[in-house]
């Protein structure tokens, strides 16, 4: 994590977009503190990941991942990194989430964090963004590729039906980057072995090449208004 947050900043004090390739969700605390303070997040997931040790029943490190980057647990650990800040959980955003333990489904429900289904996100992501825009100076997008749906492919052994088509995943990752400044995108938890067919390698070149480009038009406008 602490490597991590070094390269994400050198890569913005570069003026450079930084995409992270990550086998598991715990590579966001490292991009958080790379970003530095008033960071938003939206992440999607086909799970949670609001297990703290407390409430998991697996001891699973990677179900805990968004109540780290919330500032729910592993606080020694995260104080003692240069510059992470817990991110309000009215700034969080999480989309797709289909798969919850019990005691994880009550801790959201109790959170100030917002969640949608994948039918909510389709109807409801505008006036959410034009909610949570102002809560934030910049913003993260959290990628687990087993978000999209199971009929676009398997992204790793956890992989759950009822999540995103392709279509939707890249029209709200490019809802999301018209109208809020991202400064950070992670792919997380690909596991090769279970995309036999290459499917979902597919979707997430397209995934990120639909956010990008947007980012990209954005970070020219603003240089060509500057000039």
């Amino acid at each position: 994590m602490r490597l991590l947050a070094k390269r994400v900043y050198a890569a913005r004090a570069a003026g450079r977009f930084p995409l992270v390739l990550s086998g598991n969700c715990n590579a966001a605390v490292g991009v958080i503190a790379g970003l530095g303070a008033s960071a938003g997040v939206l992440w999607f997931d086909a799970h949670g990941d609001f297990n703290t040790p407390e409430t998991t029943t697996s001891g699973f490190l990677d179900g805990m991942g968004l109540a780290i980057v919330a500032g729910r647990c592993w606080r020694q650990m995260t104080a003692s990194m240069e510059n992470f800040h817990p991110v309000p959980e009215s700034s969080i955003v999480l989309l797709g989430a289909r798969e919850l333990d019990l005691s994880e489904a009550a801790a959201l429900m109790d959170s100030g964090i917002t969640r949608l289904s994948v039918s909510e996100a389709r109807e409801r992501i505008m006036p959410l963004l034009d909610v949570i825009v102002s809560r934030a100076e910049q913003f993260y997008v959290h990628l687990d590729l087993d978000a999209l749906d199971t009929t676009v492919g398997r992204a790793n052994t956890y992989a759950a039906p009822g999540g995103f088509s392709l279509v939707d995943l890249i029209s709200l990752l490019s809802t999301i980057a018209n109208r809020l400044p991202v400064s950070a995108l992670t792919v997380s938890a690909y596991d090769p072995s279970c995309d036999k067919t290459g499917t979902v390698q597919e979707a997430a070149f397209a995934a990120v090449a639909s956010l990008l480009s947007v980012v990209d038009a954005r970070s020219n406008g603003a240089h060509q208004t500057a000039n």
